[in-house]
């Protein structure tokens, strides 16, 4: 999993206000592109400006080389933009248990780009991806079921999917949770609860968070 990925598609998804509950997004916009990432300990992952070892890695069902295939192809890095082979390639990512591929998949069903626009298949992949551990797609798919995006609107869903995000390491999802408690949207209310995730929030560079626990001061 590439977290600088992960987290520039969670900035993408998730619009926080200063003591307001979340007013999002969903997964929709585009990814932003980053430099290819050193594969994980232990994972044999090909080179991104390889398409071929790339092919060759994702056949013989390699996540992230798949994974590194859908980027180039969704990119235009190595090969001609082809953002059909692209959703091949994140789809494959992703059942392949590559928690940022679904991400990336769900954002591309949003916006219809390589495949035909739903946002159902959208929180589907995010539902994926958040089982894979990909804190961005916990987090998606929480101001999904905010906001009834792709999803029938489930308040208390939405509170425990960014308490899942924010477990995983996403500070904004910790702030958000944050605001829940707040304003006792999804759990009961608690100010005390509250000012421990915007703080957690906080520490995690969260800058929103930062200024939502001060003023609870």
């Amino acid at each position: 999993m590439n977290p600088v990925r992960a987290n520039l598609l969670l900035a993408l998804a998730l619009v926080l206000t200063p003591l307001l509950p979340l007013s999002s997004i969903g997964c929709g916009s585009s990814t932003p592109k980053t430099e290819t990432p050193p594969p994980a300990p232990g994972v044999h992952a090909c080179s991104g400006n390889d398409p071929v070892d790339c092919e060759a890695m994702c056949a013989k069902n390699d996540a992230e080389s798949c994974f590194r295939l859908g980027a180039a192809y969704e990119e235009g890095t190595g090969v001609a933009l082809d953002e059909k082979r692209a959703v091949t390639f994140y789809l494959r990512a992703c059942d392949l248990g590559q928690g940022t591929a679904c991400g990336e998949l769900a954002v591309m069903y949003e916006e219809g780009r390589g495949a035909r626009q739903d946002s159902s298949l959208a929180a589907a992949a995010c539902e994926k991806g958040c089982t894979h551990k990909s804190a961005a797609s916990c987090a998606l798919l929480a101001a999904m079921y905010q906001d009834g995006h792709g999803v029938k609107p489930d308040i208390k869903r939405a509170a425990e999917l960014f308490g899942r995000s924010c477990e995983l390491g996403e500070p904004r999802a910790c702030s958000s949770l944050g605001y829940f408690y707040v304003y006792g949207s999804g759990v009961p209310k608690d100010l005390v609860k509250g000012k421990i995730y915007l703080e957690k929030g906080c520490a995690g560079g969260d800058q929103d968070g930062c200024a939502a626990a001060k003023k609870l001061e």
